[in-house]
């Protein structure tokens, strides 16, 4: 079985398709089933009103209406991913000014606790 990567996405879980699987689709990704191991499930819930096998269209409105994308970037795991992207989009100059305010920052707590 090859399953598609979807790391560091959030995407919902549809519904068991054998008791180490599950059937996995998000607006961003292709429906899909994928091994319970590779997956890290949150408290984030999508209410698909008993719904087996929902639509693109209606899984995308649920999500919206749920306001998943807000709560993902609100929570602890999105603010770090958040974090991290920003981190690997940094220029050398970039890299430079956080090093000098580390730096700065590093003093004037060196000088405080003095």
């Amino acid at each position: 079985m090859i399953e598609p990567v979807i790391t560091n996405h959030p995407a919902n879980l549809l519904y068991p398709s054998t008791s180490q699987q599950v059937l996995v689709d998000a607006p961003n990704i292709q429906r899909c089933v994928i091994s319970l191991r590779r997956l890290a499930v949150t408290s984030l819930v999508v209410d698909l009103k008993k719904e087996h096998s929902p639509s693109k269209e209606t899984l995308a409105a649920a999500v919206k209406a749920a306001d998943v994308d807000g709560k993902w970037a609100a929570s602890a795991w999105g603010k770090k991913l958040a974090r991290q992207a920003a981190r690997k989009n940094l220029s050398d100059f970039d890299r430079y000014k956080v090093m000098v305010a580390r730096t700065k920052r590093k003093a004037l707590i060196a000088k405080a606790m003095a």
